[in-house]
């Protein structure tokens, strides 16, 4: 036998002990990671370097990031200025308008009153607020909670008021009153369609029953158990010191200032929040934070697909969106608001999370592949090192 045949086998066996003895240290043993491991500090050097060029390369303000495993907030970065003026540099404190990241914390408030008993998910929206209607009376009755929160109603996107090129801030009220006379898209049950409107049904639904407002409840309900301090519905609530200046992309202009009008879909888009407090809400979502604020068997119905009429899966569970990345269940949302692109995406089976915030309009797909990066990243740490590829954009060229 030749014996350099043989050579590379220990190699292989080195590399397969060390991984199995990682793995029996407990990789995903609950609060026992130090975030100061060779491993992490690489990924935040790797992540510090992607984003820095991307900011740069496309003029992006501020850019905020939380990186969560094991039970714990591995660390928090931000990049570029949040303020106008560029004299404040951005943390992982600093706060920013994550559009429709909104909907899960409605949807939490909604199930939290499914738990108590108080509203049922398959009862007509119409014995909670005898008030809502669309244009087609027979199909109102038959509209549930839980169509709503999936999407799955066959509403109209965005009210006629409060929508959202609305600028005149109209009460929740008259914003799902305003739903009275728009058409049904789709046979209620039958299509996924994606609806502002629906969700803000939910949060007036969320008023009606709770006998609070919206804000008062999701304030007192989840933010504050959660100690999420920087979150809130009102902005007159968020510290003006932390709050990231928002700016619209311009095309065939300088950037400006993004709007900050409050929309009348407020339940589904008007959150505010820093990507450590999301962090936070995601550690709730995997069952790692101290603090329970909903049963395990109601999250977990939120975090788990719906099914269609033939027993597919959907696309959505309670407000959550469910989607896979190489192979694992990524659940989340994405936000993409006037000024703002944020996501916040979770594997549960991994227990990892990551939290991002871009202050500039139009940038979700960057922030998505950079949150993409950062998991799968958390997944290679612990078996056998290694360093994924780094994607970068450019400018196309002129043709």
């Amino acid at each position: 036998m030749n014996p350099l045949a043989v050579r590379p086998l220990p190699t292989r066996i080195l590399l397969l002990t060390l991984a199995m003895l990682w793995l029996s240290l407990g990789r995903y043993a609950a609060g026992q990671v130090d975030d100061k491991a060779p491993q992490y500090e690489q990924l935040r050097q790797r992540l510090s370097q992607i984003i820095q060029y991307e900011i740069e390369q496309k003029d992006i303000p501020s850019f905020s990031i939380a990186v969560v495993a094991d039970g714990k907030t591995l660390f928090s970065d931000g990049f570029g200025f949040q303020d106008q003026e560029k004299t404040q540099p951005a943390t992982g404190k600093t706060v920013y308008r994550v559009g429709s990241i909104s909907k899960l914390l409605t949807d939490v408030a909604l199930m939290q009153l499914v738990q108590e008993g108080t509203v049922d998910m398959d009862q007509p929206v119409v014995d909670i607020i005898p008030a809502f209607s669309i244009g087609d009376a027979e199909a109102t009755n038959r509209i549930t909670l839980r169509q709503l929160t999936q999407h799955r109603a066959g509403i109209v996107r965005e009210p006629p008021q409060g929508h959202y090129f609305d600028p005149d801030e109209p009460s929740l009220q008259q914003t799902v009153d305003s739903l009275a006379k728009t058409p049904l898209i789709y046979e209620v049950g039958t299509h996924t369609k994606y609806s502002n409107a629906g969700v803000s049904v939910v949060g007036l639904a969320v008023e009606q029953a709770s006998k609070q407002s919206h804000p008062e409840y999701v304030q007192e309900k989840i933010l504050s158990p959660l100690q999420m301090q920087q979150t809130s519905f009102l902005l007159d609530e968020v510290a003006s010191q932390d709050l990231a200046t928002g700016w619209m992309w311009g095309y065939d202009r300088p950037n400006w200032p993004a709007p900050d009008f409050m929309l009348g879909t407020g339940p589904a888009g008007n959150l505010y929040s820093s990507v450590e407090d999301l962090a936070k809400f995601s550690r709730f979502v995997m069952g790692d934070h101290p603090t329970e604020i909903l049963k395990p068997e109601f999250l977990s119905e939120m975090t788990s697909p719906g099914k269609d009429q033939a027993g597919n899966d959907l696309p959505y569970g309670i407000g959550f969106r469910i989607g896979n990345l190489d192979g694992m269940t990524k659940i989340g949302h994405g936000g993409a608001v006037y000024g703002f692109s944020t996501q916040l995406e979770i594997i549960p089976q991994e227990h990892i999370a990551v939290a991002a915030a871009s202050s500039k309009d139009g940038t979700n797909a960057l922030v998505t592949r950079i949150c993409d990066f950062a998991l799968r990243s958390l997944v290679a740490i612990g078996v056998v090192e290694q360093k994924l590829p780094i994607e970068r954009t450019v400018a196309s060229k002129e043709v």
